[in-house]
């Protein structure tokens, strides 16, 4: 089988599909931890946030009900080797901007 190559990119896609596949822990009440396969290259990836990690706000309209929900910049996290991968970095490159609910 053929790594993917390393490369920075993203797509709505990613974060879609992360929302529906990814598994969600709080091990502790600072901290979520995701978990699934990257959905570029497929490898399996933790993803780890906490309180301390500054995090946009989006506000949505109060009166639909709507939780109150943070977006969060994820990116591949696995530890496969990816052709082209520059020194110090992990994953395969791929990002996305997860929205995370308060609920």
């Amino acid at each position: 089988m053929t790594e993917t190559p390393y490369e920075e990119v993203t797509r709505p896609a990613f974060a879609e599909e992360v929302a529906r596949t990814f598994q969600v822990e709080q091990p502790d009440p600072h901290t979520i931890l995701l978990r699934g396969a990257c959905p570029r290259c497929r490898h399996v990836m933790d993803y780890r946030i906490t309180e301390q990690v500054v995090r946009r706000r989006v506000h949505l309209d109060r009166s639909g009900g709507e939780p109150e929900t943070t977006e969060e910049t994820m990116l591949c996290t696995c530890g496969a080797d990816h052709p082209d991968r520059p020194d110090g970095n992990v994953g395969c490159g791929a990002y996305w901007n997860l929205k995370i609910s308060d609920s």
